[in-house]
């Protein structure tokens, strides 16, 4: 209902009047239309957040699990992931906390990775690095069973003084955050 103003007589009167046909449609339309964005943004958001692309796996580990690989890739078709961080065992930073980047023929290093043995070897900081679509550590192994060599393959180099028990990755994708939490029992 609309409000309006009729002067007459130099009395001023108030009316309500009915919206008409063309201005009733339009402002059902604009309900419709925001009612219909909102749902699809709700469940593409709950869609994203509820399919998690990170893949991570323990691939190995060094001096009393001290010393952690931890084998990642991006299993999704959508988006890059970005690592924001990295906890171990609840809640503490690891000392050491790098991506290797490297290939299906050279593979990973694993010990110490501060030695002469990492000539050759690529550590990027995890914030450098972005997970590209379809670099899942098991998508990457079907397609080395199938022959075919993949381009980059990536792994977590964490380290601390205390053994590793428990990997909680914080990363993004498709802008939305996510976490993941593994185990390191090998």
């Amino acid at each position: 209902m609309q409000m309006r103003v009729y002067e007459k007589d130099n009395e001023r009167k108030l009316y309500f009047t009915k919206k008409k046909g063309k201005e009733r449609f339009f402002s059902r339309k604009i309900f419709l239309i925001a009612s219909i964005l909102i749902v699809v943004f709700a469940g593409v958001y709950t869609f994203v957040k509820m399919s998690a692309s990170l893949e991570a796996k323990a691939a190995g580990f060094a001096k009393n699990k001290k010393v952690q690989l931890i084998s990642i890739g991006n299993k999704g078709s959508l988006g890059d992931i970005q690592i924001e961080q990295i906890r171990i065992n609840g809640n503490k930073t690891p000392e050491y906390a790098k991506i290797q980047v490297s290939n299906d023929k050279k593979g990973f290093l694993l010990g110490d990775f501060t030695s002469e043995e990492t000539k050759g070897y690529t550590f990027k900081n995890l914030q450098s690095v972005k997970l590209q679509p379809h670099t899942g550590p098991d998508e990457q192994l079907e397609r080395l069973n199938k022959g075919k060599e993949s381009d980059q393959i990536y792994a977590l180099s964490l380290a601390d003084n205390i053994s590793i028990q428990e990997v909680t990755i914080s990363y993004r994708h498709l802008g939305i955050s996510h976490q993941e939490t593994i185990s390191t029992g090998l």
